[in-house]
């Protein structure tokens, strides 16, 4: 076994996103630890950025941490040890990937990929590799972002919920594929069958009801403060629901109830509410 006190000090850096369950982080630092052992590395410290895309550094708190720590001195570390390529980053300017490798071995903290077939030693053949596989990293994604919106569209032009609340008036049905219905979805819950859809039903009775007084008095009675805003008659509505003391939907209710900051002012022309109604303001 390798004397401890001859064993280089390394750094493991874990990243995962949601595409494939090879990549999490545990496989990953099992992998890692493999492959120090095998060349002389102990692992002193982890950065990890579960869940997270690896198309930029902004939502990376980790990686930012580490950066931050190499650049400043600040480790005890002598290496960084990251699963491959992909998991440093799929940018989609591979300049960037290597932007911020490159701060690390200034530091003189160099980076060693451990699942790939290369030796990170800037060699000729090795520099060609690396640079692939970052192309590779980022048109991967690239492609799969492209697939994932057409899919998403597909969807959405068949009548399926692709996301968000459900607004006021209106409640989420579980089907199948086929659009069998399976049962109204309660707040919080979501569906455990990839192949179910979800698509919008009318909800209570006196909720679409709120809604079509809504509208009638937005469009025929005309109370509010500018005809081309929505704001004031979303408001309109909040305040019949809390002096009704309607029971809707958790976030729904939220919000309606949430004033925005811009209520006021809207179009040039100030609001306010007067006697059950919305009219100008001075």
């Amino acid at each position: 076994m390798t004397d401890a006190k001859l064993l280089i000090p390394a750094a493991e850096y874990l990243r995962m996103s949601t595409e494939h369950q090879q990549y999490s982080p545990e496989n990953q630092s099992t992998a890692i630890r493999r492959y120090a052992e095998s060349h002389g590395f102990t692992v002193v410290r982890s950065y990890s950025d579960p869940a997270k895309s690896g198309l930029s550094l902004k939502n990376r708190r980790r990686l930012r941490d580490l950066l931050h720590d190499v650049a400043g001195g600040n480790t005890e570390y002598k290496a960084i040890l990251v699963y491959d390529v992909s998991r440093w980053g799929r940018f989609q300017d591979t300049d960037e990937a290597a932007h911020y490798e490159f701060l690390c071995k200034l530091a003189g903290v160099p980076i060693h990929y451990c699942a790939e077939t290369f030796a990170n030693d800037c060699s000729l053949p090795s520099s060609i590799m690396k640079t692939l596989k970052r192309a590779m990293a980022g048109e991967y994604s690239r492609e799969l972002g492209v697939k994932v919106i057409a899919g998403q569209k597909r969807l959405a032009e068949l009548g399926f919920k692709q996301g968000g609340i459900p607004g006021y008036g209106f409640r989420r049905l579980l089907v199948s594929g086929n659009r069998t219905p399976k049962q109204v979805l309660a707040h919080g819950e979501r569906k455990s069958i990839g192949t179910d859809r979800v698509i919008f039903i009318p909800g209570p009775a006196f909720e679409t009801e709120e809604v079509r007084e809504m509208f009638r008095k937005f469009t025929v009675d005309r109370e509010c403060a500018h005809p081309k805003s929505f704001a004031p008659a979303g408001l309109f509505l909040a305040h019949r629901l809390r002096h009704r003391h309607r029971p809707a939907h958790p976030r729904s209710q939220q919000f309606l109830t949430e004033e925005p900051a811009d209520a006021r002012g809207l179009g040039g022309v100030e609001s306010e509410f007067v006697q059950g109604g919305w009219h100008a303001g001075p």
